[in-house]
């Protein structure tokens, strides 16, 4: 990708990638102005891929318009990989996470809310073979890492309830506390091994805002 970004030097996109996660970000006012772009911005993708010897997948490219209020051109936005029609959808999972075109992080949620059952189930048989103080231990490698992940995107969203609900449930039941225990109570039983939602998504963002920080210093 380090060379894509020198040989493209009359790109209108803004490149982001990882490995072979590659994303085009455009801005646009207008319908027109976007494909015009976009044309022109595969016209010059096609030579570069072609002077590398490169195939592109077409089948697994997709396009989305982020917004707070997507404008009504959007739904006839017409975009083609050749003779093939880009398609739009309105969520996508991207290194791991799934945005929304309105970036909700509804769609987030219940993917991790998805994992968390499963999670849940597995603490749950567990307390028959495994003791107390090996299931905290357990619980932060296999729970808290995947609340972890990309947290500091979606944690300050309006569906974390459910989320919420699951973890309180997992640590009630790892520490064999009434089902009316308090978030309070939970925690301070779990002590180390487990932190509350808010109180992770707060250290994770105080984290990468100091690694910024550390970064932007040097």
């Amino acid at each position: 990708m380090h060379h894509l970004k020198q040989v493209i030097t009359q790109k209108s996109f803004k490149l982001q990638g990882y490995a072979d996660d590659t994303s085009l970000l455009y801005k646009a006012e207008t319908k027109n102005e976007f494909e015009e772009k976009f044309k022109r911005d595969f016209d010059l993708l096609t030579l570069w891929f072609k002077k590398h010897r490169l195939h592109l997948n077409i089948k697994k490219c997709k396009f989305i318009a982020y917004g707070y209020k997507i404008p009504l051109w959007a739904d006839s936005i017409n975009l083609s990989l050749g003779i093939e029609k880009l398609e739009r959808v309105l969520a996508m999972k991207y290194l791991g996470i799934i945005m929304d075109e309105k970036l909700t992080w509804r769609e987030q949620s219940l993917h991790i809310q998805g994992k968390m059952r499963g999670i849940n189930y597995i603490f749950y048989h567990l307390k028959k073979y495994v003791n107390q103080n090996h299931l905290k231990k357990l619980y932060q490698p296999l729970y808290e890492s995947n609340l972890n992940y990309g947290i500091i995107h979606w944690g300050g969203s309006a569906h974390i309830r459910p989320i919420k609900v699951l973890q309180n449930k997992v640590c009630r039941s790892i520490m064999n506390l009434d089902p009316r225990t308090s978030e309070t109570e939970i925690y301070r039983r779990m002590g180390k091994f487990g932190w509350k939602f808010e109180d992770l998504n707060t250290l994770r963002s105080r984290l990468c805002l100091f690694s910024k920080i550390n970064q932007n210093s040097k």
